[in-house]
C-alpha cells in the first residue's frame, strides 16, 4: 500500500478554556494532510492518545484532551485511511495543561505566622492522579 502524506500540525486552538488535569477538553488541531471523509483520526498528546477525536476536513481535527499534567507536550495526529500506510505527524511543544491551582489550605490562619513542623493539607486541582504520595514545599 502507499504511503500517506506525513499530517502537519500548524496549532491548536483550545478556545481560552481551563485544560484540567482530568482531560475532556475540546482541542481543534489545525494543519495538514488529515486524509479525507473516509480517514480514522487520531489525536495523542504527550505520550497519551485523546478519547475522541473527529475529522472534520483535510485540514481540521476536533479531539478530547486525555486525562494529564504538564507543559509544552508534544501533539501528534494519526490518519488511516483505505488502502494505504497509516502516518503520523506532531509538533513539540504544542500543549500544555493548566498550570495546578491551590483553593484551600488546612488549617487556614489569617493575622499571624504558622510555626512548624505541623502538618498542612493542600486542596488543589491540576496536579494529576498519578503520585498517592504528593509532596508540596512552601
Amino acid at each position: 500500500f502507499p504511503t500517506l502524506a506525513t499530517p502537519v500540525v500548524k496549532y491548536i486552538d483550545t478556545g481560552k478554556q481551563v485544560l484540567r488535569d482530568a482531560g475532556g477538553s475540546d482541542i481543534t488541531v489545525h494543519g495538514a494532510n488529515f486524509g479525507d471523509s473516509e480517514a480514522e483520526v487520531r489525536v495523542k498528546v504527550g505520550a497519551t492518545w485523546a478519547p475522541r477525536a473527529e475529522w472534520i476536513s483535510s485540514q481540521m481535527v476536533v479531539a478530547k484532551s486525555p486525562k494529564g499534567v504538564g507543559a509544552n507536550l508534544p501533539l501528534g495526529v494519526w490518519v488511516s485511511q483505505p488502502a494505504y500506510q497509516p502516518a503520523f505527524g506532531f509538533a513539540q511543544g504544542m500543549f500544555s495543561y493548566t498550570r495546578p491551582f491551590i483553593y484551600d489550605i488546612i488549617p487556614f490562619q489569617v493575622g499571624s505566622p504558622y510555626q512548624g513542623p505541623m502538618n498542612v493539607t493542600l486542596k488543589a486541582w491540576g496536579v494529576g492522579d498519578w503520585d498517592t504520595h504528593p509532596e508540596a514545599q512552601l
